[in-house]
């Protein structure tokens, strides 16, 4: 039992650690966790204004939805792209190859 203790008190540090790295995914995590607790906070009280009280639970619900699906699309975007450079870059890689790098080549492109 004390070794399973130790154990998990080293990633417990392990974890505190890295959230004082820059960009650690810890840091990512604990950002994306204020966000979704900010919206539904924010969320709540103003569905708690303008909206009736059987339909107050919908308003938190959906903001914590809308900033998860803010952060899928910014990291499916980000391969997106990614994936495009590096087609680019295979792309003109092989015409290289096949045409020759010429100054004649790379001014006809």
């Amino acid at each position: 039992m004390t070794a399973a203790l130790g154990q998990e008190l080293a990633y417990v540090r392990a974890q505190l650690n890295a959230l004082a790295e820059r960009d650690s995914h810890q840091r990512f995590e604990v950002r994306q966790i204020a966000k979704a607790t900010l919206a539904a906070v924010l969320a709540w009280f103003l569905a708690d204004r303008f909206l009736p009280r059987e339909s107050l639970w919908i308003a938190p619900a959906t903001a914590v939805i809308m900033v998860h699906a803010t952060v899928y699309k910014t990291l499916t975007n980000g391969l997106r792209k990614v994936a495009a450079v590096a087609a680019g870059v295979i792309l003109a890689c092989s015409i290289g190859h096949l045409l020759g790098l010429t100054a004649l080549s790379l001014a006809q492109r």
